[in-house]
């Protein structure tokens, strides 16, 4: 999770699928206190299930929302 460019969420999805793996890209909004209360906003995108599969790790940090 970071906050980047979004063409590197593409450069890394690519090199992910091109070895089997799935990439999530998951920007997060709640700061530094966020992260402590594990009260973060997670606007993950990626594949649904792949989302899905990871939602129980996202609820550890705080709320996420798929985008897509």
């Amino acid at each position: 999770m970071t906050t980047s460019d979004p063409t590197l969420a593409t450069e890394i999805a690519e090199v992910a699928a091109a070895k089997g793996y799935a990439a999530v890209d998951a920007s997060v909004s709640g700061g530094d206190r966020g992260a402590c209360k594990a009260t973060l906003f997670i606007f993950a995108g990626s594949d649904a299930a792949v989302v899905t599969r990871l939602t129980p790790l996202f609820k550890l940090m705080g709320n996420a929302l798929y985008m897509g």
